[in-house]
Formats: C-alpha cells, sequence, structure tokens
C-alpha cells in the first residue's frame, strides 16, 4: 500500500488545492503541489495476524508565481493533517505532526516560489 498516496487522498477530500498534489517530482506546469517521501528510515513492523505499524517522513512542496498562495496551500495542508488521528483507506490509522513548517526552498528563473514543509507520519492497522 502507498501510504503517501492514500494520505494525499484524504487531504484532497478536505483541501481545495490550485493544483493536483503528484509524487516525488514537479509537472511540466508552472502551478504545482507535490508529496515526496523524503530520504529517512522508513521502518515497518509487520505482525503474523496482519497488522502492522510504521513511520515515515513526507514534505510537500508547492511552487506557484505567486509566493503567498504557495504558502497558504502549504499551511492549509499541516492544517489539516497536524496532530490529527483519521483513517486512511484498508482501515489503516494515521497520525501526522509537523516536523519543519512552511519555509521558502528557491525562486525558479521562470519567476515561480518554491516552499515546503515536513511531517512525521505513523500508521498502524490493528
Amino acid at each position: 500500500m502507498n501510504i503517501i498516496k492514500e494520505l494525499n487522498d484524504y487531504l484532497k477530500a478536505r483541501i481545495t488545492p490550485y493544483a493536483a498534489i503528484v509524487q516525488d517530482a514537479f509537472p511540466a506546469t508552472v502551478e504545482a503541489i507535490i508529496a515526496r517521501h523524503d530520504p529517512s528510515t522508513a521502518r515497518e513492523s509487520s505482525y503474523i495476524d496482519g497488522s502492522f505499524v510504521g513511520e515515515q517522513m513526507v514534505s510537500y512542496y508547492a511552487r506557484s508565481i505567486d509566493a503567498k498562495k504557495a504558502r497558504e496551500q502549504l499551511d492549509a495542508i499541516i492544517t489539516a493533517l497536524d496532530m490529527g488521528e483519521f483513517a486512511i483507506a484498508g482501515g489503516i490509522m494515521v497520525t501526522c505532526q509537523v516536523v519543519a513548517n512552511t519555509m521558502f526552498v528557491s525562486k525558479s528563473d521562470t519567476g515561480a516560489f518554491v516552499y515546503m514543509n515536513t511531517l512525521k507520519i505513523e500508521y498502524e492497522r490493528s
């Protein structure tokens, strides 16, 4: 199961993103939002009864010509996910915690601003 995809589906039902939320790499469009697995130890323990627990780090990046719009989108993502416990597909319970608040990353030669934040995702299925 792709936890980040399921998390993005949950997120799309709770906020109105200005662009599609995609995984891993920015698309060709200037206005874009991505979720990316961070380089970290993705830990998961599976048990004989089919239950499991795991942890991953994920960063959300927002790119836009309008810096305020990108920052506000990431703040909305934090508001929707931070410290809540919720269920995603397959009965998996997820808890998210902000590790790094929304911050400036870069400005491209096309004038687009990129901002990002990072969350720790803990999940389990009993």
